[in-house]
C-alpha cells in the first residue's frame, strides 16, 4: 500500500496515468483492519479495491482483465507460491520479490520482475516501469505463461505424480 501512495502521489503531479489496485484473495482476517487502517491513513481507498475470495471462473475474470500481479513475498518468490502459478497461468505480468534462493527458473526482466522485499520505492518503480512500457508487459506475461506450461501444466504435475507413485511401488 505504501507503493500504491507513491504511485498516487505521481498520478496528482500528472506524471502517470490513473490505475487501480485490485485486491483478489483472502486477507488473513488479523490484517485485515491493519490493512484497512493503514489504506486510510495513506490516503489511498480511493485507488484499492477489495474483493476478497473468489470462485475459480470469477476470479479467471478478474486476472484476464488485469494489466499486471504485483505478488510481494516477505521471503521472496517461490514455484510453490500458488498466487504466482495462478497468475502466470493466466498470462499476467508479475511483478514479484526475490528471496535470497531464487529459485533458477525465475528471470528478473524476462518471465518475472522482480524487486527486493519490503521495499516500497523499488516495488513503486517496477509497478511505474510496467505500466509505461506495454511492451515489458507483453514480454513479461509471455513468458510467465511460457513458464506456467512447463512447471504447473497437468501433464508436468501427473508425470511428477507417477514418477513418486513409481517410485514407492513394491517390486
Amino acid at each position: 500500500l505504501e507503493a500504491v501512495a507513491l504511485l498516487k502521489q505521481q498520478v496528482v503531479e500528472g506524471k502517470l496515468q490513473k490505475f487501480k489496485l485490485v485486491v483478489v484473495g483472502r486477507v488473513v482476517p488479523e490484517m485485515e483492519a491493519k490493512l484497512k487502517a493503514m489504506e486510510q491513513a495513506l490516503g489511498v481507498a480511493d485507488v484499492v479495491v477489495w474483493l476478497g475470495h473468489k470462485e475459480s471462473e470469477d476470479c479467471s475474470t478478474y486476472l484476464w482483465a488485469g494489466d499486471l500481479a504485483v505478488l510481494p513475498f516477505d521471503e521472496g518468490v517461490r514455484l510453490n507460491n500458488s498466487s504466482f502459478a495462478v497468475c502466470a497461468m493466466h498470462g499476467l505480468p508479475i511483478i514479484t520479490t526475490q528471496g535470497q534462493n531464487l529459485e533458477p527458473a525465475f528471470a528478473h526482466a524476462k518471465n518475472v520482475f522482480l524487486c527486493p522485499s519490503r521495499n516500497k520505492k523499488a516495488l513503486a518503480g517496477a509497478i511505474e516501469h510496467l505500466m509505461r512500457s506495454s511492451a515489458a508487459r507483453e514480454t513479461l506475461g509471455r513468458e510467465a505463461s511460457k513458464l506456467a506450461d512447463v512447471v504447473f501444466s497437468w501433464d508436468v504435475t501427473l508425470a511428477a505424480t507417477l514418477k513418486v507413485l513409481r517410485s514407492v511401488q513394491p517390486a
